[in-house]
């Protein structure tokens, strides 16, 4: 085998290497698109339904005692950046809350506070919400 062939050699595995690569990127983004949406679900059920908290179930198996605790974290996001800064800038909280921009740390225990106490969100900003459900094992 030459030199040149050997070389060759390489660069198709290179190129087998990559072409595997991007399939199980496109697997796993679609089993994290199909996770998601079956997770939604479940949550959507869990807090629609009269079982509420975290549940434990003895699923068995090589799976074994499982804990499920819903959960939802609450983030802030600007979607009018001129009334945000603008509403900042009126409580005098503008440095506080935006370096170049906005400090998202901040806008979000902003918005939480603002939800827990039942307030509307001021100009320029709303909010959403991150839900799941976290799964413990105990082997």
């Amino acid at each position: 085998m030459s030199d040149q062939e050997r070389l060759a050699s390489r660069f198709r595995r290179l190129v087998e290497l990559r072409e595997k690569r991007d399939e199980d990127k496109t697997k796993a983004e679609k089993s994290e698109v199909e996770y998601r949406e079956y997770e939604s679900e479940l949550f959507e059920e869990l807090q629609d339904g009269p079982m509420q908290g975290t549940l434990r179930f003895d699923l068995g198996g090589n799976i074994g005692v499982v804990t499920f605790t819903p959960r939802e974290t609450k983030f802030g996001r600007i979607v009018d950046a001129e009334a945000a800064v603008q509403y900042f800038e009126e409580r005098e909280l503008a440095q506080e809350f935006t370096k170049p921009s906005i400090e998202k740390r901040k806008l979000n225990e902003l918005v939480r506070d603002l939800l827990e106490q039942g307030k509307s969100m001021p100009d320029g900003i709303d909010w959403y919400a991150r839900r799941g459900i976290t799964i413990s094992r105990k082997s």
